[in-house]
């Protein structure tokens, strides 16, 4: 790195601070009608976040003039959204997430798995991942409810069959997956999971 600003930076601060353009300001709620207060909306200039503003304890931001036409959506417990860079009469409404928590165990001797990998498979073909996962499992806070299909994988073990599963909005789905170490006979593929 030489400490310079890089191309696309310079062009994102261009344009950001370019004239002719009005402050964007508004409000983001949960489905519920309750403000969002633990997030930020930023704009977006090619994929990354350029000015980013805080929610205020009323779900409120308020952004400065710029020129780009998105602006991300971003909220603890909530699936991220991109949406236009524009004013609105109404709120911008986010859905909440689900999160998954895997654990990948050793299926002989019940242990955790030092390192592997988790895949999500969704109903509709969309896939997620892989998600790295180490002794304490692997944690993903962003997940779109539905129905999934889980696979894991490790070196020195066989990939476990697909584990069909639900993910619940504002929930969290915690599965167990037991990995046979490789030159075992497969056994069961027994997996558990658990919602707090």
């Amino acid at each position: 790195m030489t400490g310079r600003p890089t191309a696309a930076a310079l062009l994102g601060l261009a344009i950001l601070l370019s004239p002719c353009a009005a402050a964007l300001d508004g409000r983001v709620l949960n489905r519920e009608g309750d403000p969002i207060v633990k997030g930020r909306v930023c704009y977006v200039v090619g994929t990354a976040e350029q000015v980013c503003s805080a929610l205020d304890e009323q779900g409120r931001f308020k952004l400065p003039d710029s020129r780009p036409d998105r602006m991300r959506i971003v909220a603890e417990g909530y699936l991220p959204r991109v949406v236009s860079a524009v004013m609105r009469s109404g709120p911008w409404v986010l859905d909440r997430a689900s999160t998954l928590r895997v654990h990948l165990r050793d299926a002989r001797t019940g242990e955790p798995v030092g390192e592997g990998e988790v895949d999500v498979l969704y109903a509709s073909g969309r896939r997620r991942g892989p998600f790295p996962a180490n002794r304490a499992g692997v944690r993903v806070r962003t997940m779109d409810p539905g129905v999934v299909h889980l696979t894991a994988s490790a070196a020195g073990y066989r990939e476990s069959a697909p584990l069909e599963r639900t993910l619940v909005a504002g929930e969290t789905l915690e599965v167990f997956i037991d990995l046979d170490p490789l030159g075992d006979p497969p056994a069961s593929g027994a997996s558990r999971e658990t919602s707090p």
